[in-house]
């Protein structure tokens, strides 16, 4: 038995197909499987030799034709998940991959290898972690297979898609022939030879004539084929034609022709267009563009600078372009780019007087604080930019500082202290009508209501919040609430309801590019899963890698400390509690700073129990419980008592024992009361129910004894 593969038969000599045709005539009596593979588009050529030759086969043996198709975009993010096992990709690389291979399995396989050996992707904790891709060089191995199949057409139809390649992976019938400057019928030839070869094809459901390249791949070589002198004066005549051919519509190629006067050194230009489509892009939540027009912007700015180009009133624009540019990638995850871009709004602002920007930037920079862990910072941010507003009356920036102020002070103040800011912003997004900014504020508030106790208001303003979202088609901040239901949906194990909210959560948050709702709703779903009325250990390890992956990637420093506790808690769980312990207080030392070493104290005490060291535990409990009452949370404060009860009870004191339980009894049946259904409330009561059975079990030995 017998197979022969011949890879790539269409590279081929004529000699080599005889052979070839010599073995299938004379060897068909054997028990002989010859498999070969060829490209369509070279066999398919006119006057192809492996054409004739392949007709002349069929008089002597039968065989049978399997197309291979391109990936589907599901295919690619399938292909991901069978290579990699765990990776951490978003839909906005697996489409940008997607995009430069045009499903090509070859060009797939060359790409993945040149990401894995250039870092792009690495393995972090077990996970393999993909960072963000922007203008990949393409593998050699590509760009030789494409050249070989661009150098066999005719040098005009060579030259006029050269020349497309600079509008962009798709083109207008019209547009390339104002900018090849040829006439209709000569173009329809050319465009007509080059869908015979497959380096573009023609868009059927566009209402004008479209023309898209084979590839992004093709298009890049093409492209890249260019000197800069051709490229620079092609990007320039296309700026001409696109203004010329879409005359009336002209908004809606602000950002083409943004890219075309940059591409073309035409700073004025670019700076007059990109301020307009950095605008467009950020109301429609497109973060990806507004960071890519962020740093044409830039780069345009410095050259106008350098020539002494740039007006008084251009500041006014510069600040807001920046801080949209920070938002923008805030929102991607890049924290430290998006604090520096925001430092520099602010900077401008100072040096042009203008409260207006000030309280602007200071806003963003309260923003970018919070998800960077600033929250020192914050307070002086919030100072500053609030006196702005407030010294030019303007509503809207009050509102925005105070309800950044307020999610700062969730960190280090007690709640309501933080829930009187948002309180405000809530007041202020009423009076200036912005319902977008109501229901985000309503969100934090819901969660503040719920951390101090009032868990049935607290779900309702929640749940009203996202449903004024989802009827705004605000995506961004319907996200966001997501990731604070499940801290509610966390802290009061409600399990199923979390699982189906991180699903719900997680899709939306790829589909919109906010990395960070992906970590956060990883690490609440990983710590759930390490409740004792919901224990998984691989599940909430799989959640927990993935989310101290991203996090480190991004830059989320709290959420990676917060995964880190509960990698944690998996070793002690596991046996390893001089490790455990060890690691926990590393991250208690590191959020202490933050503000958020609370829950990181409670779970040193769980481990040091667990491994015996019952005082230390206690003091640990003590200090958690200490935290707690601080900022008013009564789930850390009746867990932190029940774990001193325990304590006490293990050293034999079970007067304190029972006093401390009574305590935390108070509590829990407060907290009960606030379920509307006990089907709702199930898992709480099931945890809750250990204050009552220890209660009973040191009242029972006191009895006996």
């Amino acid at each position: 038995n017998l197979v022969l593969l011949f890879d790539n038969l269409h590279w081929a000599n004529e000699l080599s197909l005889e052979l070839i045709g010599y073995l299938l005539r004379n060897h068909q009596s054997n028990k002989m499987l010859v498999v070969l593979t060829v490209n369509l588009v070279e066999f398919d050529r006119t006057g192809s030799l492996l054409g004739d030759w392949f007709s002349r086969q069929k008089r002597y043996t039968t065989f049978e034709t399997i197309q291979l198709k391109p990936l589907t975009l599901g295919e690619t993010r399938a292909y991901f998940d069978g290579v990699f096992y765990q990776i951490e990709i978003s839909d906005q690389e697996i489409n940008y991959i997607h995009k430069i291979t045009s499903g090509n399995v070859y060009y797939l396989n060359e790409v993945v290898r040149l990401l894995v050996q250039s870092g792009k992707i690495q393995l972090v904790s077990n996970w393999w972690h993909c960072e963000t891709l922007e203008n990949l060089a393409l593998p050699d191995t590509i760009g030789t297979a494409l050249l070989y199949k661009i150098e066999k057409c005719p040098q005009e139809l060579k030259d006029l898609l050269t020349q497309a390649s600079v509008l962009g992976d798709s083109f207008s019938f019209d547009l390339l022939a104002e900018l090849a400057q040829i006439e209709e019928k000569d173009l329809e030839k050319l465009l007509i030879a080059a869908e015979k070869e497959h380096l573009v094809y023609e868009e059927r459901s566009s209402k004008v004539d479209e023309y898209l390249f084979q590839s992004a791949a093709l298009r890049q070589v093409l492209y890249e084929s260019l000197s800069k002198r051709q490229k620079k004066r092609l990007h320039a005549r296309a700026a001409v034609v696109i203004k010329e051919v879409y005359r009336n519509k002209s908004a809606q190629n602000f950002n083409t022709l943004t890219y075309h006067y940059h591409a073309a050194g035409q700073w004025q230009e670019t700076f007059l267009f990109g301020q307009q489509a950095i605008t467009q892009s950020f109301e429609k939540s497109a973060w990806v563009e507004v960071v890519k027009l962020g740093e044409l912007i830039e780069e345009a700015v410095k050259a106008l600078e350098e020539n002494n180009e740039l007006n008084e009133s251009d500041l006014d624009l510069i600040v807001n372009i920046q801080n949209s540019y920070a938002n923008a990638l805030g929102n991607l995850g890049k924290l430290e780019l998006a604090l520096e871009q925001g430092q520099n709004a602010l900077s401008l602002a100072e040096k042009k007087q203008s409260n207006k920007l000030i309280a602007q930037s200071c806003a963003t920079l309260c923003h970018l604080g919070w998800y960077a862990g600033r929250f020192v910072d914050i307070v002086n941010w919030s100072e500053k930019g609030l006196l702005a507003a407030q010294t030019i009356q303007d509503k809207f920036w009050q509102q925005q500082i105070y309800f950044q102020a307020g999610r700062a002070k969730v960190r280090a103040t007690p709640y309501e202290e933080a829930l009187g800011d948002i309180t405000k912003a809530c007041q202020l997004a009423e009076e200036i009508n912005q319902p977008n900014l109501l229901a985000e504020a309503q969100v934090f508030k819901g969660l503040l209501l719920y951390m101090l106790g009032n868990y049935r208001e607290g779900f309702s303003c929640i749940n009203n919040a996202i449903e004024m979202l989802k009827s705004l088609g605000d995506k961004l901040f319907e996200c966001r609430a997501y990731t604070m239901l499940g801290l509610m949906f966390l802290y009061s194990h409600q399990h199923d309801a979390l699982e189906k909210l991180h699903q719900q959560g997680v899709e939306l948050s790829r589909q919109i590019g906010w990395r960070l709702g992906e970590v956060y709703l990883n690490s609440t779903l990983g710590r759930s899963y390490l409740q004792d009325t919901n224990l998984n250990i691989e599940k909430a390890q799989d959640c927990l890698e993935r989310s101290l992956a991203l996090a480190i990637e991004i830059g989320e420093k709290v959420s990676a400390l917060v995964t880190r506790r509960g990698l944690a808690k998996i070793a002690a769980l596991q046996g390893d509690y001089e490790g455990a312990i060890t690691q926990i207080k590393q991250v208690v030392t590191a959020l202490k700073s933050l503000g958020e070493f609370m829950v990181a104290l409670e779970i040193l005490g769980e481990v040091q129990e667990l491994a015996g060291d019952t005082y230390e535990a206690l003091d640990a409990y003590k200090a958690s419980l200490e935290v707690g009452n601080y900022i008013k949370f009564p789930y850390c404060q009746w867990s932190s008592l029940l774990g001193q009860a325990r304590c006490f009870y293990k050293l034999g004191n079970r007067s304190e024992a029972l006093t401390t339980l009574r305590s935390a009894e108070e509590i829990v049946t407060k907290l009960r009361a606030e379920f509307n259904t006990r089907e709702e409330g199930k898992y709480f009561f099931q945890t809750s129910r250990n204050v009552y059975e220890l209660i009973a079990q040191i009242e029972n030995e006191t009895k006996i004894s």
